[in-house]
């Protein structure tokens, strides 16, 4: 991207309402875990630079530790956070914190009870009976408090192609059809190409195409087949709802256009004679032309 078009971006972010943040300080980020659950030993903490706001940034030293664990995720602290540490900062009450206990790193909530005892504190309702709170005071080993959390950042993993694939169906399933397709010419269409069906599977041609123009649900197999039923039932081929949903898989379930030969349940002479059916259908649907 050139200056320019970033420019124009920044611009686009802002006029949208946005308030865009240049990536331009560079602060440590610790990629050793820093567990939130039962402490643990961290190891060796290579680091590397990460590039943030300015404008997030405070004027005391700051590190970005990756977080691993649940013990947190009643305040919206998950396994694989970014969590960013202000390393001289003195913790109050509440203040969520990175403290090392011996050997061993955790991220808890800070609170001095009434006796001005120093607890960590666990915040996962659901895992009480193993995330109990510690106590820092008192200890054998070393308690040193590394510093105080002050935001938390996370990556966001790609969207399931399946998962949008599937409402966006069922949105286009809902919407009204775009183009007014009265019933008379629905019934016509089949009635006409009733002639050219030699098997019952044949007709899932036709129900394909209707699904298209969103003339009828995706899964309404019964449907489709009193349908047909009704308009040639003297018919030698009707069609079956089980016939119907063996047909609907593979390429067969998307729209006829993108129906591929590679992967469809009929190949060859079978699959040309499938295509050819649909389109015809989706033509007569949409231009009458050819019907009886």
């Amino acid at each position: 991207m050139t200056k320019k078009e970033f420019d124009e971006l920044y611009a686009l972010l802002e006029k949208g309402g946005w308030s865009p943040l240049f990536c331009d300080t560079k602060i440590p980020l610790v990629e050793n875990p820093v567990f939130a659950g039962i402490p643990r030993e961290t190891g060796n903490i290579p680091t590397e630079m990460v590039a943030m706001p300015k404008a997030l940034l405070s004027m005391i030293e700051e590190l970005m530790v990756r977080v691993k664990g649940d013990s947190m995720v009643d305040r919206d602290i998950h396994d694989g956070d970014y969590a960013k540490l202000e390393v001289e900062r003195s913790p109050k009450s509440n203040d969520i914190v990175i403290v090392a206990i011996g050997n061993n790193v955790t991220l808890k909530v800070y609170f001095e009870d009434e006796n001005g005892v120093r607890w960590l504190v666990a915040q996962n309702k659901e895992r009480r009976d193993k995330y109990k709170p510690i106590m820092l005071d008192g200890r054998d080993e070393d308690v040193i408090i590394c510093g105080v959390v002050s935001d938390v950042l996370r990556h966001l993993p790609r969207v399931s192609n399946k998962d949008i694939a599937s409402e966006l169906n069922a949105a286009k399933e809902a919407m009204e059809v775009s183009v007014d397709i009265p019933q008379q010419r629905i019934s016509a269409m089949i009635r006409t190409l009733a002639d050219r069906i030699t098997i019952g599977r044949m007709w899932f041609a036709v129900f394909r195409a209707m699904i298209d123009l969103v003339l009828i649900s995706e899964k309404d197999y019964q449907g489709f087949c009193d349908l047909v039923t009704c308009e040639v039932p003297k018919h030698k081929h009707l069609p079956k709802p089980s016939e119907m949903q063996r047909m609907a898989v593979n390429s067969f379930t998307r729209p006829v256009k993108k129906w591929s030969e590679i992967n469809a349940p009929v190949v060859g002479s079978r699959f040309v004679a499938y295509k050819k059916l649909a389109e015809e259908a989706e033509r007569m649907l949409l231009s009458g032309e050819g019907l009886d």
